[in-house]
């Protein structure tokens, strides 16, 4: 099959727009054989402390081109509210002031992703906060690190508790345990309410510590 001219998978233009926006470097003289664009010599507009916003030169639209709203993180102080809005999350946990914790939701959800357990909705977060503490009364959260990603703070953490109550009939040991977590708390675009804590951990390691004799 004989080759086609770049041109038959990308525009000259969304080329360009797809180059700048992920900040490709082009050697000298790469161009598109089809218009004989030299994309390499076409300058980069940036905005912010990113290519977040990038106008395209050539692209059909308003003024002297598109923009377009590229994959950049957050800006300074969207991130900080969002970091204290999970920080208050996570303490007015361990504190067992749950409407606090609600009210950093925009819509209360978990995804326990250990246990393929999900609480969606106001009623059944309140259920999961009454059913887990009425077996691990201590419940609490010790964060490691935080990190920001789009649309997305990402806590590492250790769980904790003690097991003073039945959850499915079984015995209550008093064991500890100690597990590691990582939990994404997602965020709509722009805004700093939370949508979803996801959680990623190994139920066994819990159960495991659990087990009498173990």
């Amino acid at each position: 099959m004989a080759s086609q001219p770049f041109r038959a998978c990308f525009c000259s233009a969304c080329f360009w727009c797809l180059a700048a926006l992920f900040s490709l470097r082009l050697r000298p003289g790469f161009f598109d054989s089809a218009d004989g664009l030299d994309f390499s010599a076409m300058p980069a507009a940036y905005d912010g402390d990113g290519p977040r916003g990038v106008t395209c030169p050539t692209c059909p639209g308003p003024a002297s081109g598109a923009t377009f709203r590229g994959m950049g993180t957050p800006g300074p102080d969207l991130r900080t509210r969002r970091e204290a809005v999970v920080r208050e999350h996570m303490a007015s946990e361990n504190e067992s002031r749950f409407d606090d914790t609600l009210a950093t939701f925009a819509h209360p959800r978990y995804e326990l992703i250990g246990t393929g357990q999900v609480y969606d909705g106001a009623d059944e977060v309140k259920e999961y906060y009454a059913r887990s503490r009425a077996v691990f009364p201590d419940q609490r959260n010790e964060v490691r690190a935080v990190h920001n990603a789009e649309d997305t703070v990402i806590v590492e953490f250790d769980l904790l508790g003690t097991h003073l109550g039945s959850l499915t009939g079984e015995e209550p040991t008093g064991r500890t345990f100690r597990c590691p977590m990582v939990a994404l708390f997602e965020f709509t675009d722009g805004g700093d309410r939370i949508v979803c804590e996801r959680v990623y951990f190994d139920a066994e390691t819990i159960y495991g510590q659990l087990r009498a004799g173990g």
